[in-house]
């Protein structure tokens, strides 16, 4: 049974790519895919370092580890710019309010 009659046999009727979650490493395409960005930034990722690859052969693959640091590492970048940009803020709006005081 194929792939697709195997996926509409258990009910799922998904017919595009098998499912890639148990997968330990990711060519680039699969790896921008699976990241749900642009080819062009995968590989300057790569290029970069921000996301280590190997090569196996005449491929080069992403460790589905590194993929998971790579998010992990933006989550916190995230949540430490948004408590940043917040205390920024607070600093900003006590700043007026001295203002507001010292104005005669």
């Amino acid at each position: 049974m194929s792939r697709k009659h195997a996926r509409e046999a258990d009910g799922s009727g998904s017919v595009g790519r098998p499912d890639q979650s148990n997968k330990l490493a990711y060519s680039i395409p699969e790896a921008a895919d699976a990241l749900s960005i642009g080819l062009t930034t995968i590989k300057e990722l790569v290029r970069t370092g921000e996301i280590q690859s190997i090569r196996v052969g005449r491929r080069r693959l992403i460790p589905r580890t590194q993929l998971e640091a790579f998010l992990a590492l933006k989550c916190e970048e995230s949540r430490l710019t948004e408590t940043t940009m917040s205390r920024l803020q607070d600093r900003i709006d006590e700043y007026k309010r001295l203002q507001e005081r010292l104005q005669p």
